[in-house]
């Protein structure tokens, strides 16, 4: 992603630059070899229409990418995704070590019907090294990932425990 931008003060900032290569917050990228994905808000992923009940990283990156690209591609610029498919590869190096979730049932009203809206609560734990996905997991806890994420779905936050 070449910038992230937010509207402020009645002005359109850049707030993160070049996000594929720059490091998080002015630190040096993590070499954590675990990394857990806490899921604070119900998050659904479906393949095929059918949800998502054992997820590993690189079907996790490959939404979230996707997530990242569509708000680019409408909100910003085309992207070149060259690089993509190597990522994409390299996600699929990274374990799953753990999930400890829920399934949360909730709805929402519409147009007189409730629709449901449930999703997964908690934390899935992996293992490798993350340091060429972080920048994405970064902006990912910014715009959510999975279906539903316009509700308030999807939000996630990273940890490297020690």
């Amino acid at each position: 992603v070449a910038a992230v931008r937010e509207w402020k003060d009645g002005k359109d900032e850049e707030i993160m630059e070049d996000v594929t290569t720059s490091a998080v917050d002015g630190q040096e990228p993590v070499r954590s070899e675990t990394c857990v994905l806490r899921f604070l808000t119900p998050t659904r992923f479906e393949v095929n229409h059918r949800t998502v009940k054992a997820l590993s990283f690189s079907l996790f990156f490959g939404f979230l990418l996707r997530r990242i690209r569509n708000l680019q591609y409408f909100h910003y610029e085309p992207s070149s995704s060259t690089g993509d498919s190597i990522l994409q590869e390299r996600a699929k190096t990274i374990m799953l070590l753990s999930h400890d979730w829920v399934w949360m049932d909730q709805a929402r009203r519409s147009h007189g019907r409730w629709m449901p809206q449930g999703g997964w609560v908690g934390e899935v734990r992996f293992s490798g090294d993350f340091s060429p996905f972080l920048p994405f997991l970064k902006l990912g806890e910014l715009v959510h990932v999975g279906k539903g994420t316009s509700f308030g779905m999807g939000r996630f936050e990273i940890l490297f425990p020690l």
